[in-house]
């Protein structure tokens, strides 16, 4: 379980306040994935032992902040690794190679999707559509997209991750 620093805490609390600046009294928890997307910012990801906090400032369950957390891809629930793959598998990516790459990243990072290699290196996730179908197949290393995806810079983009 993951401990906020004093630092982290008060940046929690400045970024919440803001946000429900937002929003009417009554609606407080209309703010949830903008106060997930801050905790992640904060922390890198969004842990367990941060839900209660949320829950409590924006007057919610926290049955709700974990529901929301764990339904969106783009919230991680557990620390990252070095570096972030996303791997569209939609249809228009599946069909021009989406599927292949996902395997391909499975066996040479030695990872399921959702979780994190055992070098911690490399997060391996699998994606909704991206808005790229014209460029597909892609990912994103890091959120930077890369489109176009053949052998050949599938494997560049593997070497890149191995020389960090």
């Amino acid at each position: 379980m993951a401990e906020l620093s004093a630092e982290q805490r008060r940046r929690l609390d400045d970024g919440i306040a803001d946000l429900l600046t937002r929003y009417p009294d009554d609606q407080k928890g209309a703010a949830l994935l903008e106060v997930l997307h801050v905790v992640q910012e904060i922390v890198g990801w969004v842990p367990e032992s941060v839900m209660p906090l949320v829950a409590e400032k924006l007057e919610i369950p926290v049955v709700r902040v974990r529901e929301v957390a764990s339904f969106y891809v783009m919230y991680l629930l557990e620390p990252p690794g070095k570096h972030l793959l996303e791997v569209c598998t939609n249809p228009s990516c599946s069909v021009r190679g989406g599927d292949e790459i996902l395997r391909r990243a499975c066996e040479r990072y030695k990872v399921k999707p959702g979780h994190t290699s055992a070098d911690g290196k490399v997060t391996l996730e699998v994606v909704e559509c991206m808005g790229s179908c014209g460029t597909a197949p892609m990912v994103a290393l890091d959120r930077e997209y890369r489109e176009n995806l053949t052998r050949t810079t599938l494997e560049q983009l593997f070497a890149e991750i191995e020389r960090d």
